[in-house]
Parts: structure tokens; sequence; C-alpha cells
């Protein structure tokens, strides 16, 4: 079977019936180890920022945990290990599977095994090599600085007509390693991400340039758009929504919601302004940012769709909008979804923890000189390296919360130190608002010293973690992140 088949033939999941059955999942690992669960909501996928209904299991060596979730139909649910991996497992209300950790590699057991494994490390490997085909193909279709899109195109199809995903999926069925049901998920997987890539590659086109890399070498292409290539994207665009029409069934996979969420801007562009200020109604652009084309999408998926650029926006500390203006938007409109819930939840807990960040604005250039600071004097600190463009960074101050109540019980101060250069002071201001500490940024002896000391070197990467004494001086260089806050305890431990 061919991609072509794929795209063309491939229908809705098959239902798996109205009866809910619970499945039992087994979890092993041969190190201690936590595992946060994060069950779809309302049957939609849940990477991990809804933190509502999640199941947090701590895993003893060699001993199996069991997990029971609620499965009516083919259902996605997302594990995160403490040690920083993930797995996403396929499920089916007849599964029979277990998740092992050994040896720091993830692999499953039972039934459709190594369709779970292929989707979690071969299928993404093969996802880089398709982004690496469509730059290649683009190369080959551009001399003398004019584009062939029509070339681009035809060889973009034939990746798809000859990619061995297919075959591989054909063979692991025939081979009795996958069900059908496995099968159909699979496919369904592909032609969503596929279809997020070829999307993504056609807008890019209209750049005009191209940024590519070739056995570590890095190449810069430049090229000519005309008005038929621009009439031409806008064409191929529209025929991948429409062989892949948008659909609540969609949010139930993993990249789904960067799919509907593209569809929903490309509607937007498109909307006059009058059109645009109908759908806001009586709500300010600050309500939505830069989410508002979710407005152009179908009211039954809004919520989620809302709720899902909320939480990312809250997990990475941003200000893309107006946190407030968003809650009582989803309030009036959405008063009965439980994500409207999960948002107001989030509002209320940080109204209640929420202080005022302690700034120290005075130049600060050596660790010794940091701990002498009123609010630091006497005490070991806890020291977050990270800036405001580090995406990773800003992810774990998710975790704010549990890292400050394990701080304050082992009596150790709590410091982020921004690297940004001075001009991104104002995005730094802003985002530490909510994060509970002491804040400061780097000044150049003092990213100097850490360049020493922490990386022995010029180059640096973040986030980092550090402990220093009440002297200044470094006790451990590169202690676990706040997400792996059970390490990171039995790490301070050491340290009493």
């Amino acid at each position: 079977m061919r991609i072509r088949n794929i795209f063309l033939a491939i229908a809705l999941l098959i239902s798996m019936g109205s009866q809910a059955k619970d499945v039992k999942v087994g979890l092993l690992s041969d190190v201690p180890v936590t595992v946060t669960i994060s069950v779809p909501i309302e049957r939609f996928y849940n990477y991990g920022l809804f933190t509502s209904g999640q199941i947090e299991l701590n895993l003893a060596p060699d001993s199996t945990t069991y997990f029971s979730v609620s499965v009516e139909e083919p259902t996605i649910i997302h594990c995160l290990f403490s040690t920083r991996r993930r797995y996403d497992l396929y499920l089916f209300p007849d599964s029979q599977l277990k998740l092992c950790l050994k040896d720091g590699k993830l692999h499953a057991e039972g039934e459709n095994a190594k369709g779970n494994d292929y989707m979690n490390w071969d299928y993404q490997i093969d996802r880089i090599h398709e982004r690496i085909y469509m730059d290649s193909v683009t190369v080959a279709n551009c001399q003398d600085s004019i584009l062939n899109f029509a070339g681009i195109m035809n060889g973009i199809r034939k990746r798809a007509d000859a990619s061995p995903l297919g075959d591989d999926i054909y063979n692991m069925q025939a081979k009795g390693l996958i069900s059908e049901n496995m099968a159909n998920i699979m496919r369904k997987e592909f032609r969503i991400n596929w279809s997020n890539s070829l999307i993504s590659k056609l807008h890019s086109l209209k750049l005009g340039e191209l940024l590519y890399a070739i056995r570590d070498k890095n190449y810069h292409l430049r090229y000519t758009i005309t008005p038929d290539d621009l009439l031409s994207i806008e064409h191929a665009v529209d025929s991948i929504y429409r062989i892949l029409p948008i659909g609540r069934d969609l949010l139930a996979h993993t990249q789904g919601w960067y799919y509907i969420n593209g569809y929903g801007e490309e509607l937007w562009r498109r909307m006059s302004k009058s059109e645009q200020d109908r759908l806001k109604g009586k709500y300010e652009d600050e309500t939505f940012g830069l989410c508002v084309a979710c407005l152009a999408l179908p009211v039954e998926l809004q919520p989620y769709l809302f709720g899902n650029h909320f939480v990312i926006q809250v997990a990475h500390n941003a200000d893309e909008f107006n946190r407030v203006k968003m809650r009582q938007f989803m309030l009036d409109r959405y008063p009965e979804s439980v994500f409207t819930s999960i948002v107001s939840e989030i509002m209320e807990k940080q109204n209640q923890t929420r202080k005022e960040p302690f700034v120290i604005d005075k130049p600060i250039n050596s660790f010794r000189d940091l701990l002498q600071q009123e609010r630091l004097i006497g005490k070991k600190a806890f020291v977050d390296l990270w800036a405001t463009w580090c995406m990773p960074c800003r992810a774990e101050f998710q975790h704010a919360d549990k890292l400050v109540e394990l701080l304050n019980s082992e009596q150790i101060n709590l410091v982020y130190l921004s690297l940004d250069e001075k001009d991104k002071e104002n995005a730094w201001r802003k985002i530490i608002q909510n994060l509970n500490g002491v804040h400061l940024m780097a000044t150049d002896q003092l990213l100097s010293e850490i360049k020493a000391k922490i990386y022995g070197g010029n180059v640096y990467t973040i986030p980092r973690y550090i402990l220093l004494d009440p002297n200044g001086d470094i006790i451990d260089a590169d202690l676990p992140r706040p997400s792996a806050i059970n390490e990171l305890r039995e790490r301070l431990k050491r340290y009493r």
C-alpha cells in the first residue's frame, strides 16, 4: 500500500463502539523514576499541558506499576518520565500493553508494541528525513533564481507515493505485529503530520529564500516569487484542507491541534476586517493576541483551542494576550466547557500564590556579590540560568510551585538569573511578573564568570541549574531540572 492510497482512500477511524472499557497499562523501570500520565480531555490529545486529571506515579526499580484509563475509541496517552523521556501510548479498548524503561531507553511490550515503538522512534526520524527531502526538492527546482513550483509539487508527490511508511505498516500488519485499528491510526497520524509539513513548506516558499544544510554546511538560496507562484501556493494549500477536512476527530491526534490552528489562520487571513470585527464582537484585540484566528473555526472546537493556547502561555510565562480578558471571554462564550473551568482554576490558583517578584537592579558582577545581597545572605541559593528566548527554560516555569515548596523545605533561596542582552529587559520584566523568587540580569562580568566556572569556555547552554553555598562558591554546577522534581529532591539531600 502506498501513501497516495492513504491520502485518497483512508476514512475516519473506525468507531470502537459506545461502551468504554478500563484498560490496564503496566509501567516498568530499572531505576527509580516518576512518570506523569496525561490522559485526553473530552477525547482531545493532551501533551501534558493540561494538568487536570493527570496521573503521577513513582516507580520502584524492577517492579511493575499499573494504572487504568477509560478507553472507548482509539486513544493516545502521553507519558513523561522524570528522565525527560516522552512516549505516546496508542491504546484501544482491548489493549494489553506495558511501557518499559531500561538502560535509559523506552520500549513497549504486548499488543501493538511494535506499532507504538515505531510511532515514537522510527517515525520521528522519518519525519526529519521528509523535511530534508522537501528542501532538496526545492533546491533542485530553482535555477537562476527562478522557482519551478510545478516541479517542486511533482517531486513531493513522488516522495509521498514512494514513502516507506505505507509498506512498513502493511508488513507489520501482515506479520500480525499490529492490529487493523493500530494500522488505521498510524496512517491517520502520518496523514496529519505530512499535511502539516507540506503546508509549512508551501508557506515558506513565499519568503523567496531557503536556508538549508548539506553535510554540516549551511547554504542560503534566494529565488523570485511571481504572482502566479503565490496563486499556485494558495491553491495547493486549499487542496490539502479539502483532502483532509477539519473535524473534531483530528484533535485526538498528536499533531491535529497544529493542523487545525493553521487552517484557522488561513481563514482569518482571507477575511475582510468587517468579518473579523464581527467575530471578535465586543472583545478587544488583547483578549486574543495571536490566537484570534481560532474565532474563524467551528465553535465546537474553540474551547479546546483557546484553552490550549492559554495553558501554553502559562507554561512559558508568556504574555501574548491578556489572561484575565481571555478567561472572561471563555466564561461568557463557553460557560459549560471543561476547558473554561480549567482556565478559571489556573487563574484562581495564580491569584492565590502570586507575589511581587524581587528584582535586583544594581549590577552584580560575581556569584560572591550575589550572595551578599540582603535577601540572600546566610543561605544556599538555587540559581536558574535562563533567557527570554529560551523556550525550554520557560517551559520549566510551570513547575515553579513545586520548586518553591521544595526549596523552602531545604532552606534554599531561589534566584532566576537571566542571560539576556540588555535590549531584552522589557520582555524580561514582563515574564518574571508571575515568578516568585529573586530576579536579576547578568552583567558582562557575571556572564564571564558563569562561562568560565560552569561551562569552562565561551559556549553555554540553557536551561542550567546550579547550587551555590552562602559564600557564592559552586556546590553543584548541573542540578536536575524542576520538571524532574524527585531527582532534584534526592540531589539536594546530599548537601544538607
